[in-house]
């Protein structure tokens, strides 16, 4: 459900603001620059801004009545000439404009003295704030501190695939981004969600609202592994390979805090979640909130660690969230090895780190790791957790540090480092001396058409093709005739956003793009993100002692809210009450009530469209007759399968990989009424599946996981030939779920293995896996150095041919994989060293060059100091060979091989930077 947001209007008869008023004749009033000149940012003005009626730039938000700029709402009426002064820290003083902001007194030596080094600036706030202002600041929802004219800032936002609130761009969900192998792309995704979380934040902060999802860090990225397919959250994630994730976290994580303006982070990330995270619920209904991860040297730093590493070290996010999970007994988030003794001391990393929500009171109320509240709160910040996410448990350090428990220094420095980000964000500088000030809430930067546009490219570059039987794809509009669009995610558009979603102005789903390709549009019942709505009347979809969702203004309204609740395809209505998610299968005929679902049947010459399943979980095969009739008067069947937000989803793992029973019955039903017409799978879904066979009754296949707001064009490029796909899974589908080992186990070794590193049975569809429009062949491999002495911690160059030998331009992902002979201790079977993605027309060719660091062939010594990753991770003496391809050697058909000798002596990994 969408939450109004609601602008209080401005209260003349406040007694604070009467205060300032009467106090107005005694302001001063700046009206001309004197000293220490700044240059403005110009980067970002927009020339709207000039006309801007709310001229209010940076952390200052507007007075609707005075149109005077200020940081604490509670000043309004304090600038008694009125329209653009800007109030100065003091809360005394009035600049006449922004540029005259500079001018302000009192601002050298302090947290506004943007010439200080930032480090002087945070303290002197730290020197001159008490120890109730420092602790208030240890929480996600931060007030304000009026004695220093600071106003409140909520660290609490989240931008996983886009900034989650009303009318921003959504991309692709973790599982997409990840199928696409490309750090350029991800850095460009990175910096559109940036720009539009800025300008996002400067429209709120103008209207004075400073409240959670409206600030300027965010919880993202999210760079644990798909250790296990059955793990509810897979959407989230890039992939279950810890260097493909720690290079598209990098990428991600610079684009998104680094803009233009070096002086200044463009927004903050936060890696999360640390560390070796990966269950939801196990089946003994063990919860992630108490969930103990059993976790040695070797898998440590094999598995857990290098993309947190690469997050912090290389990216340098501003901060790092801790798990729910205990990690070797110890509950993460009051684990001092893990917040001190690696991030700080081992790693040298400066930000902040933030509990998952109330994971600082679960080490107390759910892993029972202390005995009272308030040694939890205490465990907490002496290990290194800085601020408390979501509750309000470290109000309890205001009687822990007189009491001992806690000391000022330990307070001290964590508000230290929340307080510096603020001021890297340039919170505190002149508001025309960031240029992100000038970011505006319009869609000439938010839903920016650029910003579009990049949400369709990304969205085709994460498409997998796993199957394309006699050419079936591309299909040709130009000479094909009616196509059937089946399926229940088919209509769908909240579904393609999948979780962690804002809510864009315009969400294209998959039948939409269908038809724009086809030239033909759809009538909608009301608004760009209107499902496909069907109506019953006196009828009601009754479930017993069910209570109504929400009151309502229509039958459309309340299938509106159906569509914008994930999962929901079925609603029902009477006198104003809706009633969402009830069973088809309970029909109770009844006067004035109006039943119905989501995605309505289209019929067209060129199109026809019947979703067969009331929705994805698909509990009956009531609606089955109108798909299969509907594929039987089409030339081709396009079949959208997949899963929702009700079968995968945080909280909820899955104990089978199979799609819901009745959509293999209605593919198998739909081949058997369409012999010799191609039939063709879409995919929408996060976690891979299994099928058990019954890809074999599809044509052709292709991946769209949650595809973003673009999804249906993105689909519909791939389909009619606009676009050759060339996205590479990023997990291994493997054949079935009992291959697998315990979700509780977090060994990558157990059973056979777990990811393609170490599995040693028969998969599906392996890592790094997708078919093209055309083909590649791979030559000329070059090794550096070549000789057959090459020490331990030589960084190898590789270069190789790759062209283009089919019809089609196109894509091809490079694939570097290594594999470690004579290793003196158990190492991965195989492993991606590096990667990239190129575009090769046609009978062109491109030369390629990629590195093998010394990090991707070291090997892991299980040492008892589980923590202790410069006496565990090693350098070995031995053969490494090297395989360049498509894909994995053994699962496609041109890769290129060599190897190198590896001499010396073994020695840390550490030694070799």
């Amino acid at each position: 459900m969408k939450a109004k947001l609601v602008l209080r209007p401005h209260v003349i008869h406040n007694p604070f603001l009467l205060v300032c008023i009467v106090l107005c004749c005694a302001t001063i009033v700046l009206a001309s620059r004197f000293s220490r000149p700044a240059t403005p940012a110009t980067a970002f003005t927009s020339p709207a801004a000039a006309s801007d009626p709310n001229p209010c730039l940076g952390a200052y938000q507007w007075c609707p009545a005075t149109g005077e700029c200020v940081m604490l709402g509670s000043d309004c009426g304090c600038c008694c000439h009125g329209y653009g002064q800007y109030l100065c820290p003091d809360r005394r003083t009035c600049a006449s404009s922004a540029q005259q902001y500079l001018d302000c007194p009192g601002l050298n030596g302090t947290l506004w003295d943007w010439n200080l080094p930032a480090e002087a600036r945070v303290e002197w706030l730290a020197t001159n704030t008490n120890l109730s202002e420092k602790i208030s600041q240890l929480t996600n929802a931060a007030p304000a501190l009026p004695r220093f004219g600071i106003p409140a800032y909520d660290y609490g936002s989240e931008a996983l695939h886009g900034v989650c609130t009303l009318g921003a761009t959504s991309f692709p969900n973790g599982c997409g981004l990840g199928a696409m192998w490309s750090k350029e792309r991800m850095a460009e995704v990175g910096r559109a969600i940036g720009i539009e979380a800025r300008g996002k934040h400067n429209g709120y902060v103008k209207n004075g609202l400073r409240l959670n999802q409206m600030g300027l860090n965010f919880f993202t990225p999210n760079i644990n592994l798909v250790k296990d397919p059955r793990w509810g959250r897979n959407e989230e994630v890039y992939s279950e390979d810890p260097y493909l994730t720690s290079r598209l976290a990098v990428a991600y994580v610079r684009g998104m805090q680094q803009g233009p303006d070096d002086s200044h982070l463009l927004a903050g990330c936060c890696c999360k979640h640390f560390a070796a995270y990966d269950v939801e619920n196990l089946p003994n209904g063990t919860q992630r909130y108490e969930f103990n991860a059993i976790v040695d040297t070797r898998n440590m730093w094999e598995t857990y660690m290098p993309a947190f590493r690469a997050c912090v070290v290389e990216a340098q996010a501003s901060a790092v969230m801790c798990s729910y999970n205990s990690l070797n007994g110890v509950p993460t988030c009051g684990d001092k090895n893990l917040l001190t003794g690696i991030l700080r001391n081992q790693w040298a990393w400066p930000g902040y780190v933030v509990s998952d929500y109330d994971a600082v009171a679960n080490i107390f109320g759910t892993h029972h790791y202390t005995k009272t509240m308030d040694e939890a709160v205490a465990l907490a910040m002496n290990s290194g957790c800085d601020q408390e996410g979501g509750g309000d448990e470290n109000v309890r350090l205001n009687h822990l540090v007189p009491e001992h428990k806690v000391s000022i220094d330990q307070i001290t420095e964590s508000f230290r480092r929340l307080v510096m980000l603020r001021v890297r964000l340039g919170m505190f500088d002149p508001p025309t001396y960031v240029q992100y000030n000038y970011l505006t809430n319009n869609t000439s930067v938010v839903e920016s058409p650029q910003h579009v546009a990049l949400a369709r490219y990304v969205a085709r570059e994460s498409i997998v093709m796993y199957r394309n039987n006699r050419a079936t794809l591309p299909l040709n509009p130009a000479t094909l005739g009616r196509v059937a669009v089946i399926g229940p995610a088919a209509a769908a558009k909240l579904l393609l956003l999948s979780n962690y979603n804002g809510y864009p102005t315009k969400i294209v789903s998959i039948v939409e793009g269908i038809a724009s390709a086809l030239n033909f549009t759809i009538q909608k019942p009301a608004g760009d993100n209107a499902e496909l709505c069907t109506f019953e009347n006196n009828m009601d979809y009754y479930i017993p002692d069910q209570e109504a969702d929400m009151y309502v203004q229509s039958t459309q309204k309340c299938c509106e809210l159906c569509a914008q609740s994930p999962g929901c395809r079925l609603f029902t209505y009477n006198e104003g009450w809706c009633w969402l998610r009830p069973s088809v299968g309970q029909k109770k005929p009844t006067a004035n009530f109006t039943s119905g679902y989501c995605n309505r049947p289209v019929e067209n010459k060129r199109l026809v469209y019947a979703p067969g399943c009331a929705t994805p979980s698909c509990p009956d095969q009531s609606l089955f007759p109108e798909a299969i009739a509907a594929a039987k008067s089409a030339d081709a069947t396009i079949l959208v399968l997949g899963l929702d937000q009700y079968l995968e989803t945080e909280g909820n793992d899955r104990t089978s990989l199979d799609l819901p029973t009745n959509q293999i019955a209605l593919l198998k039903l739909l081949r058997a009424a369409t012999p010799g017409k191609p039939l063709i799978g879409v995919l929408v879904h996060g976690g891979s599946l299994t099928f058990h066979g019954a890809e074999e009754h599809m044509d052709a296949l292709i991946d769209a996981w949650y595809p973003g707001m673009e999804g249906g064009n993105a689909v519909a490029d791939v389909l009619f030939g606009a676009y050759s796909p060339a996205g590479r899974t990023a997990v291994t589908w493997y054949t079935d779920v009992a291959d697998l080992p315990s979700m509780a186990s977090m060994n990558m070794y157990d059973f056979k293995g777990r990811t393609y590193r170490f599995f040693n049975g028969t998969v599906k569809y392996p890592f790094g896996y997708g078919l093209s429009y055309t083909t590649f062949q791979y030559s000329q491999l070059a090794i550096s150095p070549s000789n057959d002495a090459v020490d331990v911690c030589t960084r190898v160059s590789v270069r190789v041919t790759v062209t283009n030998s089919g019809q089609h331009d196109s894509d091809e992902v490079v694939q570097l994989y290594v594999v470690k002979e004579g290793s003196t201790v158990p190492s991965p079977n195989i492993r991606l060293a590096d990667f990239t993605r190129i575009h090769v027309r046609a009978g062109q060719s491109a030369r390629v060059s990629l590195v093998i660091e010394p990090e991707q062939h070291s090997v892991v010594y299980n040492t008892t100091n589980v923590f202790d990753e410069r006496q565990a991770v090693m350098v070995e003496r031995g053969i490494l060979r090297i395989y360049v391809g498509g894909g994995q050697p053994g699962h496609t058909d041109s890769v290129v091989e060599g190897q190198v000798q590896f001499t010396g002596t073994t020695r840390p990994l550490y030694e070799c930077y």
